[in-house]
This record gives structure tokens, C-alpha cells and sequence, in this order.
């Protein structure tokens, strides 16, 4: 039972630190045509929104290269893509 409470305690110390974490503002930078814009936003956010753009990123990849198995190929067709869209 005392152990019981010990980790009970310990697993809300745990939560509440990351929970004040989490909510810590932190910048985030743009830049648009040579104009840097900063805004705050919270570190969760900006986790969130780096793992969507990873996962984006790897999906639009996969799509690309659909039928390469050669990482020589898949190289080259992303790149080949980037030149032609971006």
C-alpha cells in the first residue's frame, strides 16, 4: 500500500510538470519573401504540428516514388518533384 502511494505520487508530479511544460509559450518563425514573421504559440503545438509535418512529408514521399525500391531512384524523383513544384 505504501509503495501504491508512492508511485501514485510520483505519477502526479510527473503529469502536472509536463503539464506545465507543455503549456510554456514558445516563438515560432516564418519567413515569407524575406520578412521574418515571429508569433508565440505552446510547446505541444509546435510538437504537434512538427510530427503532422513529418508524417506529411514521408506520405507525400511514399507517393512519389510509388513503385522505386532503389534509394539511389527515390532520391532523384523527390528531387526531380521539388525542382518541378515548388
Amino acid at each position: 500500500m505504501k509503495r501504491f502511494k508512492l508511485i501514485s505520487l510520483l505519477s502526479l508530479i510527473i503529469i502536472t510538470i509536463l503539464f506545465i511544460l507543455l503549456n510554456k509559450e514558445t516563438t515560432r518563425k516564418i519567413a515569407i519573401n524575406y520578412k521574418i514573421f515571429e508569433y508565440k504559440i505552446p510547446v505541444h503545438l509546435k510538437i504537434n504540428d512538427f510530427f503532422n509535418r513529418h508524417y506529411n512529408y514521408q506520405n507525400l514521399v511514399k507517393q512519389i516514388n510509388t513503385n522505386q525500391n532503389n534509394d539511389k531512384f527515390i532520391i532523384l524523383n523527390t528531387a526531380k518533384w521539388v525542382n518541378q513544384n515548388i
